[in-house]
């Protein structure tokens, strides 16, 4: 038979990456055994990196597809008991209210419990209906601004963290197993995944009231 590969793993220093991004790139190259020139070039690699699982980019191109909405169009209610878009768009900002908080403290603390809150309560005590559309807007993208800015500050250690004490089996809108192991990176993917929903809701009732 041929000789063998082995492997030894080579760390490059960081270099530039998206949006100022740091990224390490560890890299395993083959070293061979005798002449067998077979398996050269081949190679496995794995990156371990600071994201914010694409917030930034998602807040800001929302923000320009959303400036131009009307005021009253982001009022309207597609039902007595649904949110309007002004609403969808508050529930966002107590989110980011809310998770930048949880994400902080998680920085500190070996377990992901969080606390949760009353949602719907929340929206009618800030009567977001009543409150100007830009403003809002501008609310919403800022607040995401800082919540990315922790999720791309928190460092791979602490993100892949495996944490086995959490309620994210009542919290995350995917939830996790009670007891079973998760991250913080999962929990920070899971709130990138619950505001994409909710902003899909704002398209549709403000198609909705187009129509």
């Amino acid at each position: 038979m041929g000789g063998l590969a082995t492997y030894c793993q080579i760390t490059t220093i960081p270099y530039s990456f998206y949006g100022g991004s740091l990224v390490q790139l560890d890299i395993e190259l083959p070293f061979l055994r005798g002449n067998d020139r077979r398996t050269e070039g081949y190679f496995n690699y794995h990156c371990s990196m600071r994201t914010d699982y694409n917030l930034r980019e998602i807040t800001l191109q929302t923000f320009e597809e959303f400036l131009m909405v009307d005021d009253k169009d982001a009022a309207v209610k597609p039902a007595q008991d649904k949110w309007s878009a002004k609403e969808i768009l508050g529930h966002l900002i107590d989110s980011a209210s809310n998770n930048h908080g949880r994400f902080v403290r998680a920085q500190f603390s070996d377990d992901l419990i969080v606390t949760p809150y009353a949602q719907n309560d929340w929206v009618e005590a800030a009567d977001y209906q009543n409150m100007d559309w830009q403003d809002l807007l501008i609310t919403w993208r800022q607040m995401n601004i800082l919540v990315s800015n922790i999720m791309y500050n928190t460092t791979p250690e602490v993100r892949d963290k495996q944490r086995t004490e959490h309620n994210l089996h009542k919290t995350a809108m995917e939830p996790i197993a009670e007891g079973a192991p998760t991250t913080l990176g999962h929990f920070m993917e899971d709130y990138v995944f619950h505001l994409k929903h909710h902003l899909g809701q704002i398209r549709e009732v403000l198609n909705t009231e187009e129509a």
